[in-house]
């Protein structure tokens, strides 16, 4: 019993693995206006912030549509809070949009790992995918409401967590 569920979560991993591989491929090679940004490094987050801010953010919403994450409206704002509207040193150094750590037991897309974190090498794009793929490894069950509770217990640290970002998904989506 023990044998079968195990070899059935490798399958799923290695579907999992194939169709992010899959999607990462297609998306790294379309010529859409989410693909025709620069990725973000030190270099370039001032251009974000003075000329290309409210592109870069519709980029970053379409983006996490466009890999079919479930309730992008969170992620985005998720994005938002972690990484400091896209100006924190995390995201300026590793491109890592959410503080995520080095996984340890499902698939990643993270090129290394700098000063305690996932390293994204400079690609944006790689540190929303592998939020997806956090997300299909431990959240696709969940409700709304459930995710907001998981985020709020296992995600982060500070208790008003959920709340911030219930005010940050007003504030963008104007709902």
């Amino acid at each position: 019993m023990i044998k079968q569920s195990k070899i059935k979560f490798s399958l799923f991993v290695i579907i999992l693995a194939i169709l992010v591989i899959a999607i990462t491929s297609k998306l790294l090679r379309s010529n859409q206006v989410v693909d025709e940004q620069e990725p973000i490094t030190t270099d370039t987050i001032q251009k974000i912030e003075m000329r290309v801010e409210k592109p870069f953010k519709d980029s970053v919403k379409h983006y996490i549509k466009k890999v079919n994450i479930k309730y992008p409206d969170i992620v985005y704002a998720q994005a938002v809070l972690e990484s400091m509207h896209f100006t924190s040193d995390l995201f300026q150094a590793n491109a890592n949009m959410f503080g995520m750590k080095a996984a340890k037991q499902r698939p990643y897309t993270y090129k290394g790992v700098k000063r305690g974190y996932a390293d994204y090498g400079g690609d944006w794009r790689l540190s929303v995918l592998d939020y997806a793929l956090y997300q299909s490894a431990y959240m696709r069950k969940l409700s709304r409401e459930e995710y907001f509770q998981y985020l709020g217990r296992n995600y982060a640290e500070d208790p008003n967590y959920v709340a911030k970002l219930k005010s940050i998904i007003k504030r963008e989506y104007q709902i």
